[in-house]
């Protein structure tokens, strides 16, 4: 690939109708890269150059590269979406793989044509070394087997990754905490073989009840948590009483003794939670709290 990088700030101010690359991008944080119509990179930032100094790989020559087995797991669980990974230079005689998420954005000029490339890097490489260490230990186990949730050592990392993205593009995330009322005595009203089919029933249901984009976890036996993306409270709110309607409605049993779903959710706030996502949990547990009170008492 031919690299034709303007280090002229006329060129770059001229380039894409007056788009002055240097200003524009040189105090942006992350590695950035600008083709232009033959594909050719005519900018990088200084983070890109650092990156590029840093390896012997072409970082820019292909996005679609064959991936380590360990990688297109975490790819295709939904967790992570790495699409390149970049062989650094060794450091006292050992090399580093970083894992990075590419983002591109079509360019066009005033006339409504395409124009170029901007290329975005997102250094993935902490979080999937965790979830690799985290499978690793679990023996390769990130999910739960009765309900295919995700396990509660995967919720912090996914929580993070959905707070850097509403911190990048201006959008908010839901966090809901559920549980089903009333397990333990179906457990022991009916056995636990009878327990376990309706625990993965309950897991069948509401995977399909959510968006592929929303995540569901399982705490421990009866703590449950989702992450809704690009969800706001009340739309969050309408779904989950719709989800408790019909799941009342699926499975009924003899006599007085029903499961009965409770929630409590939060809205993630970028000025309450960005540093503290925590609190996030907090609040939606709180709520939870309040909503099983409020039931009881009602009942």
């Amino acid at each position: 690939m031919q690299i034709k990088i303007f280090e002229d700030e006329k060129l770059n101010t001229e380039f894409f109708h007056g788009t002055n690359f240097i200003k524009v991008f040189s105090s942006y944080s992350k590695p950035l890269v600008i083709k232009d119509i033959k594909g050719d990179i005519i900018y990088m930032n200084e983070q890109a150059r650092t990156l590029r100094l840093s390896t012997n790989d072409d970082i820019c020559m292909s996005f679609n590269e064959e991936l380590p087995d360990e990688i297109k797991a975490l790819n295709k669980s939904g967790l992570l979406s790495i699409n390149k990974i970049i062989n650094t230079r060794p450091v006292n005689l050992i090399s580093q793989k970083k894992y990075f998420q590419i983002e591109t954005i079509t360019l066009f000029n005033d006339f409504g044509l395409f124009n170029g490339t901007l290329v975005i890097f997102f250094d993935m490489t902490k979080i999937a070394e965790n979830i690799i260490k985290i499978a690793k230990i679990n023996n390769y186990k990130t999910y739960d087997e009765l309900t295919g949730f995700l396990l509660k050592e995967q919720f912090d990392e996914i929580a993070e990754k959905e707070a850097e993205r509403c911190k990048r593009y201006g959008v908010t995330f839901s966090v809901a905490c559920f549980s089903f009322e009333n397990l333990v005595l179906i457990g022991q009203s009916y056995g636990q073989e009878k327990l376990n089919k309706l625990i993965k029933y309950y897991g069948m249901f509401l995977n399909q009840k959510f968006r592929k984009t929303d995540y569901l976890f399982r705490f421990d036996f009866n703590d449950f948590y989702a992450i809704l993306t690009h969800t706001d409270l009340d739309v969050a709110l309408i779904k989950f009483k719709k989800i408790k309607k019909s799941i009342s409605e699926a499975v009924k049993f003899n006599g007085a003794l029903q499961p009965v779903l409770y929630y409590g959710i939060s809205e993630f706030d970028i000025k309450r939670h960005f540093k503290n996502w925590g609190i996030l949990v907090d609040e939606a547990k709180l709520e939870f709290e309040k909503n099983k009170t409020f039931n009881f008492r009602k009942f």
